[in-house]
């Protein structure tokens, strides 16, 4: 049986990721822009960026790594038991 409080859990870092392309462009974007220009629903980018998605759709993380233009590892994390900061 696997103890529940030493799981790892998988941390979506899409806070992160919109910080650095507001940094980079020096626009503000929004999870509206973001669902825009991805092509992705506002509820689904809203659930991943407080990571209380429970499940996500290959296409989902394909549209995001392609307009971060970024690598899957760059939009999520297996984090340590101990991490229970919701972005790291």
């Amino acid at each position: 049986m696997v103890d529940q409080e030493n799981i790892r859990r998988i941390r979506f870092r899409l806070k992160v990721l919109i910080a650095l392309h507001e940094e980079r462009t020096g626009e503000s974007l929004t999870y509206q822009r973001l669902s825009d220009g991805a092509k992705i629903s506002t509820n689904t980018i809203t659930r991943m960026a407080h990571n209380n998605q429970k499940r996500v759709d290959l296409g989902v993380l394909e549209k995001l790594c392609n307009f971060f233009n970024c690598e899957l590892s760059d939009l999520m994390r297996l984090e340590p038991p101990a991490a229970d900061s919701p972005e790291s």
